[in-house]
């Protein structure tokens, strides 16, 4: 057996025991996107995703959503320094009598 055939057949049982589930890293990787977690947390995470392609492209894909997200608010705030147009007082007193006034019918 090669060098690589004993790691895998010692070290990825032990790791199995040692790293945490899916269901833990998946709600520490959105945990960390919300505010800062701790160094352990950190690196739990980054040793769970070197042997789980399912919970690196979970974090992946929360990254591109909070990306675009916050992409589209600064869009969004952006637009909100754009004039937008406003009725006049007068206008909006004719609308308002419009409203008001009965029908002719």
């Amino acid at each position: 057996m090669n060098k690589n055939g004993i790691f895998m057949k010692i070290m990825m049982p032990l790791l199995d025991r040692l790293s945490p589930t899916c269901d833990v890293i998946t709600r520490k990787i959105s945990e960390s996107m919300d505010h800062p977690i701790s160094l352990r947390d950190r690196f739990r995470i980054r040793s769970h995703i070197l042997f789980c392609a399912f919970c690196n492209r979970y974090r992946r894909q929360l990254l591109a959503i909070r990306n675009m997200l916050e992409t589209k608010r600064g869009r969004l705030e952006d637009a909100d320094m754009v004039d937008t147009p406003v009725l006049s007082p007068d206008a909006k007193e004719r609308i308002k009598h419009s409203l008001r006034k009965p029908d002719d019918n």
